[in-house]
């Protein structure tokens, strides 16, 4: 199990880019980041099993107070 290290997680299902986040990161200069993406030309190849454990590897480096920004087809949403 890998270190609590980090506070905010960017999860981009379908295609969302980087690009959206990089108008956020500012905001979050002292905070660790990460991102997750699962993009379209590589959805095909990418099955439920693959995606639950990239999933829980990067869930378990979140600290106990960490975020989750979760983004899909225009609509972003935050737990």
């Amino acid at each position: 199990m890998s270190k609590s290290d980090l506070d905010v997680l960017f999860v981009s299902p379908l295609g969302w880019s980087r690009h959206i986040w990089d108008k956020i990161c500012p905001f979050l200069e002292e905070k660790e980041v990460a991102f997750l993406d699962f993009l379209d030309h590589s959805y095909e190849q990418v099955n439920l099993e693959k995606i639950e454990e990239k999933l829980s590897s990067e869930l378990c480096r979140l600290k106990s107070d960490g975020i989750v920004v979760a983004a899909s087809f225009g609509v972003v949403d935050c737990c």
